[in-house]
């Protein structure tokens, strides 16, 4: 990514920190090109301010950016991140000839590598009404008996 858009992103991220300063319960994760805020730890009115915030906040930031809600997250990316899809798709482009990529998520955000890996094997993990994912576990316990299958197969 070029610098001027990673000062961009530093300079969004610091926005976004002034701006929900002492709103209890949400705090904001660093992930290089894109940064998330959470807020499961948040009560139900501070989730609200939280929200109004960032509401407020993201068109103060122009065009440059765009928000994708997720599990108790607001994700804040730049318009030209396309999301997990083309992250997925970048490091599927990457694996040796008849690698099986193997892609698991338990978020709204994760939809978009779902879709994006028709051929590989995705996993939706928790309850989801609708899902691109081709199988479904129920949660991280079945998460673990899935891979240690997978490592069993494997040896």
């Amino acid at each position: 990514m070029p610098p001027l858009r990673l000062r961009a992103i530093r300079r969004a991220k610091r926005t976004f920190q002034m701006g929900l300063a002492g709103v209890p319960g949400l705090w904001i994760e660093d992930k290089g090109p894109v940064f998330v805020i959470h807020y499961r730890q948040a009560e139900a009115g501070d989730v609200a301010k939280g929200r109004r915030i960032v509401r407020g906040l993201l068109p103060k930031l122009g065009t440059s950016f765009r928000m994708v809600a997720g599990k108790k997250i607001w994700e804040i990316l730049p318009r030209e991140v396309r999301g997990k899809g083309e992250a997925a798709l970048s490091i599927v482009s990457r694996l040796p000839a008849g690698a099986l990529a193997i892609y698991l998520g338990d978020d709204a955000t994760d939809e978009d590598a779902f879709r994006a890996l028709p051929r590989a094997v995705t996993v939706r993990v928790g309850r989801a009404a609708r899902t691109a994912a081709r199988f479904k576990v129920s949660n991280p316990a079945e998460v673990r008996q899935f891979l240690e299958r997978i490592e069993k197969e494997l040896s």
